[in-house]
């Protein structure tokens, strides 16, 4: 059975006249077939009358030309699935047309039309139209796809969320339908670049969609790791993040484009990778020269690990590619992951390499990297490179806590006292900090001098220990007076007086039961006895009825208690979750418009790019 037959069973199955109680809540017989993996819910057969009821209950009638319905499963800008029109030509591999409507009265993006099965974009648009009323003021644009780069689209999220036509076209964005576009143009410059793109990014509010366009040779690594890290805090904040190669994206703004829900290249773009390297080394003797060998391997082999884990390559293709320093066409670059989808714009001029950056200690991009790499992994720790004071050596700390080493981290050293180039000192034994004193151990010389300051005077001359201390000890005459007094003197003697012996009684009423009654001890008579049982027993109903009054107030009192304490708990609850989000994920000090250089304390979530790596990683 071919696609139209399905469509044709489906559309059988469809109740084509609802009723007004029907049409509006959608509770209605409608048919359904797959059609390219999706399955599409219809409607609206072709040829039927789509009615439409507004707010007001005026009614609006459209003739269907195509077959309407929608694709189960999604979510569109309007909060209901994604609409789909179903043209003639569903038999044939052409093209998806996706239409942006706007709100004819706000002009504001509202949500998207799916076309499948339409011959060109001009008939897609046209039977698009046919649909509605002449008055109809709700078509924004159309864009073209193929059927695998929608797909990509819808998986990113952006198709529901933003205009199509914007975002594969970010020379005509529109800030009004939330989409905001940046550019990353020329050299990563350390301490210079992400501060520019964050300044142009501005409130984060302001947007859903950010697009950031790139046309650079590259730079600074350490610069570029921290505007990975800030885009994932974007991606985590609730935006879909685009990364637009408009020219070429060279070097480590060829791992930057990498950190987008959505990678889109130029049909003139171009992306290069190759191995990091020391622009320019001079007066450098043979040693130096060895360690600068050492440092570039530990950092290629981290960049390697780096790329495989965000694009289709396995590490053997990322070695080869990153040695031959190599070029990309959009194609090459879409067949080896590095970009999603290939857009028709206009050619903009290549921003060519100068080399300036003149790096030496490469320390801080290997424990960056390092940094991205454990966030991947969800490691509990993160390897940091650190060098000793006279800058001769270097050491390697696995860190449990990624702003800093701490006693018990695990070290490359085996034992012995290693002086860092911050001035503290590192106890090591058997691979393990056991102390950190932040300055040089303390010479034993000073010992005497520590000895024999005032410290002996006062502890000799304590004049305080004759008064004060010996008085209080020879002065308790607390043991003999009152507290012997009530014991041996019980009140409890033969009363003399009929009040005396009424009082005992009383006294032990108090107490709690009625004691027996007991003639040998002859208090008070049997009647007097029976009097004040009652008298008792009144008292203790009225006492039991105040309890039951008290216990059913204190009771409700608990409840409203505890449920203010409940709330209280929730809200504080969601406000430490959200602070500690807001902790763990930002990459600038909370405000986007101040990065912070070091990202230490930085965690991901569900929505996180390292999440997604580390899932597409394990194939999931």
């Amino acid at each position: 059975m071919d696609n139209l037959e399905k469509i044709k069973l489906a559309e059988s199955f469809t109740n084509s006249n609802p009723t007004e109680e029907q049409a509006r809540s959608g509770n209605y017989a409608k048919g359904c077939f797959t059609f390219k993996g999706f399955e599409i819910v219809i409607e609206n057969p072709k040829g039927s009358t789509r009615r439409s009821y507004l707010d007001d209950g005026s009614q609006i009638h459209n003739k269907m030309t195509s077959t309407y319905g929608y694709i189960n499963g999604t979510v569109g800008k309007d909060g209901d699935e994604l609409d789909v029109f179903i043209g003639d030509h569903v038999n044939s591999d052409f093209n998806v047309y996706v239409i942006d409507q706007k709100d004819s009265v706000t002009g504001v993006f509202d949500e998207h039309k799916i076309m499948f099965g339409y011959k060109n974009i001009k008939e897609a648009k046209s039977r698009y139209l046919e649909c509605y009323n002449r008055s109809f003021d709700g078509f924004y644009n159309i864009s073209e796809l193929t059927m695998q780069d929608f797909k990509k689209m819808l998986n990113s999220g952006l198709i529901c969320r933003s205009p199509v036509s914007e975002i594969l076209d970010p020379n005509n964005v529109s800030e009004i339908n939330g989409v905001k576009k940046i550019l990353l143009e020329g050299e990563v410059i350390e301490d210079v670049t992400l501060q520019n793109l964050v300044e142009q990014t501005g409130d984060i509010n302001s947007f859903d969609t950010l697009i950031l366009e790139v046309k650079s040779q590259g730079g600074s690594v350490s610069e570029g790791l921290l505007i990975i890290l800030w885009l994932d805090y974007l991606i985590q904040s609730g935006k879909k993040v685009v990364s637009y190669v408009s020219a070429n994206a060279y070097s480590i703004a060829s791992l930057i484009i990498l950190a987008a829900d959505l990678k889109i290249i130029s049909e003139s773009g171009e992306v290069m990778v190759h191995n990091p390297m020391i622009p320019e080394v001079k007066y450098a003797n043979a040693n130096e020269l060895e360690r600068y060998v050492s440092e570039l391997r530990n950092l290629e082999s981290s960049m390697y690990e780096l790329y495989e884990y965000f694009t289709d390559l396995d590490n053997g293709e990322i070695v080869e590619l990153m040695n031959n320093e190599t070029f990309m066409k959009p194609e090459d670059s879409i067949k080896y992951g590095l970009s999603d989808i290939k857009v028709k714009t206009k050619e903009v001029p290549f921003v060519m390499v100068k080399n300036n950056n003149k790096v030496r200690d490469m320390s801080k991009t290997i424990n960056g990297l390092n940094k991205i790499i454990a966030r991947i992994q969800n490691s509990d720790f993160v390897n940091q490179v650190y060098y000793t004071q006279d800058g001769t050596d270097k050491i390697e700390i696995s860190q449990n806590d990624p702003s800093g080493y701490k006693i018990g981290d695990k070290t490359s050293v085996k034992d012995g006292q290693v002086k860092l180039v911050d001035g503290s000192v590192i106890v090591i034994e058997n691979y393990t900090i056991k102390d950190i004193v932040k300055s040089a151990p303390i010479p034993e010389v000073v010992e005497p001098i520590v000895e024999t300051p005032v410290v002996e005077t006062p502890v000799e001359t304590p004049v305080v220990e004759t008064p004060v201390v010996e008085t209080p000890v020879e002065a308790p005459v607390v043991e003999t007076p009152v507290v012997e007094t009530p014991v041996e003197t019980p009140v409890v003697e033969t009363p003399e007086t009929e009040e005396e012996k009424v009082d005992v009684v009383n006294e032990q009423f108090n107490e709690g039961e009625p004691p027996a009654f007991t003639e040998e001890k002859d208090y008070v008579s049997k009647e007097q006895y029976d009097e004040l049982v009652a008298k008792y027993e009144e008292i203790s109903a009225k006492l039991a009825g105040f309890e039951n009054i008290i216990n059913e107030k204190i009771s409700g009192v608990e409840k409203v208690v505890n449920s203010v304490i409940s709330d209280t708990k929730a809200f504080e609850d969601v406000t430490v979750e959200a602070i500690d989000v807001l902790h763990k994920n930002t990459v600038s000090s909370f405000k986007p418009s101040e990065p912070i250089r070091e990202s230490n304390d930085l965690q991901y979530g569900s929505n996180s790019i390292f999440r997604r790596a580390l899932a597409k990683r394990r194939g999931n």
